[in-house]
């Protein structure tokens, strides 16, 4: 088990007169896989400026190297409380300004936004960013962030952790073992990833793969699954 998931959890207020959070999900999830439901960082958010603020204090941290952003969302923006929106171009400057020596993963949990998950990573070096491209149920899409965070750390073996390439690859082989058992994941609510095995450039999973590559991935992937029992979903 680890001590503390290397995982910030950053959420904006859902809605103007009562509140939601997915923090249970995500106390579950530390509980399980760190043995302490609050063993993970976790934020709310308000205006483009604050998290702006809180993605920077995380990117210079020690010990946190991927973010979850939750919040109201559409095909171009992020929503706030209010009338407020966070634009593409503005989360993309956030990213584009920031240290990524630490950070290695974005993962959008916003309505129809993934839809911009290969227009971010044009200027980051982190090595993948993932989002929902279409519009989704809430409960359906949080069952879901949970289901994908807790493959993420299930899989997480000495071999694909280090570099760059490695942090790739591993992403590559649990998206092949995700889009095998959940395809509805890919299909309705149109989950995609942005994958980075060089700064600068990226292929978003699973559009840019062929029929090809997605067969090769297949079996790195019932090769894993095969010697690393009870690794996956």
């Amino acid at each position: 088990m680890e001590e503390r998931l290397d995982l910030a959890v950053v959420e904006s207020r859902w809605w103007d007169d009562t509140n939601d959070s997915v923090r249970g999900l995500f106390d579950m999830l530390a509980g399980v896989n760190a043995e302490n439901p609050y063993a993970y960082h976790y934020e709310m958010f308000v205006s483009a400026e604050s998290l702006e603020k809180i993605i920077e204090r995380i990117a210079s941290s020690s010990d946190l190297f991927n973010v979850y952003v939750g919040a109201h969302g559409n095909e171009t923006e992020i929503h706030l409380p209010g009338d407020e929106r966070i634009s593409r171009t503005q989360l993309r400057n956030m990213l584009a300004t920031i240290e990524h020596k630490k950070l290695r993963g974005l993962f959008l949990g916003c309505c129809g936004f993934g839809n911009q998950v290969k227009f971010l990573a044009s200027r980051t070096n982190m090595t993948w960013i993932a989002g929902y491209t279409e519009r989704i149920d809430w409960i359906h899409s949080s069952a879901m962030d949970l289901y994908f965070w807790n493959a993420y750390y299930q899989s997480s073996v000495p071999e694909y952790v280090g570099s760059k390439k490695g942090l790739a690859e591993r992403m590559e082989v649990l998206l092949g073992a995700l889009r095998s058992r959940i395809p509805y994941l890919f299909s309705e609510l149109g989950f995609r990833v942005a994958i980075s095995r060089v700064a600068g450039t990226c292929k978003v999973f699973p559009d840019d793969w062929s029929e090809t590559d997605l067969g090769h991935l297949k079996v790195v992937t019932d090769d894993y699954v095969k010697n690393n029992p009870g690794k996956w979903p």
